[in-house]
């Protein structure tokens, strides 16, 4: 009787930790890529909850033992497994990217090292002009339109560190760097909306969305309406 107590209570855990750990992994994620397909873990929830109720009915089953609960039991362990090993070989191993993310004793700093005596005129100016550089980048080479941009490439072409530029974005610009990409992405896709009769398909390509699934999210949440909507009414913004 212990033991299925405790595996019941390991399991909880599992669950209370997945709720409580995930959103933190997909936050770091919204600082550090412009896409999340593939390598979002929005699908541990639900494999998590499966196996719970694995660990339930095999616990059933040690307590009524009986052919149809074996049977139940193996049946849903195998399919378990199956969805486990579809995720896993889908998903993109971002692992080097959280380690480097972590902080330690000789993390990068969150601005580049000021001289002596520079004041915060200086720190300003620095801000300045990475807003300019960063504005190029976006109007002039639309950067956005490469599917996979990364914060780390976007440091590389900004002559800067990771750290500080996504130290930018929370602070300066009170957003984070997939939703800062994106915005510029759905601002892309109103235009082809609004004067080409491409596929939705098409538009999202074009635009630098990954998936069309995640363009019509992207959208939706920027502007209350679907793309269809969008380009039915012929505006250039359908929110209430």
């Amino acid at each position: 009787m212990l033991l299925w107590l405790l595996s019941l209570a390991y399991g909880l855990w599992c669950i209370v930790w997945v709720a409580h750990d995930l959103p933190r992994y997909h936050r770091w994620l919204k600082n550090e890529y412009s896409y999340q397909e593939n390598i979002n873990l929005h699908w541990l929830r639900g494999v998590t909850l499966l196996f719970f109720i694995i660990l339930c009915i095999w616990v059933v089953d040690c307590i009524y033992p009986s052919t149809l609960i074996d049977t139940i039991y193996i049946l849903s362990s195998l399919v378990g497994w199956m969805v486990v090993c579809y995720f896993i070989n889908r998903q993109e191993l971002v692992i080097k990217e959280v380690i480097d993310s972590l902080p330690t004793e000789t993390a990068e700093p969150l601005a580049p090292a000021a001289a002596d005596g520079e004041t915060e005129e200086s720190d300003n100016e620095r801000i300045k002009l990475l807003s300019e550089q960063l504005e190029k980048l976006f109007t002039v080479d639309k950067v956005y339109l490469e599917p996979r941009l990364r914060l780390v490439d976007l440091a590389q072409k900004l002559g800067t560190n990771r750290t500080y530029l996504s130290n930018f974005f929370n602070k300066e610009r009170q957003t984070t760097f997939y939703e800062f990409v994106n915005g510029y992405r759905i601002s892309h896709s109103e235009n082809l909306l609004t004067t080409t009769d491409y596929t939705l398909d098409v538009v999202a390509e074009l635009s630098g969305f990954n998936s069309l699934s995640t363009f019509r999210r992207a959208f939706s949440v920027k502007n209350n309406c679907s793309p269809q909507e969008y380009r039915s009414v012929n505006t250039s913004n359908c929110q209430n």
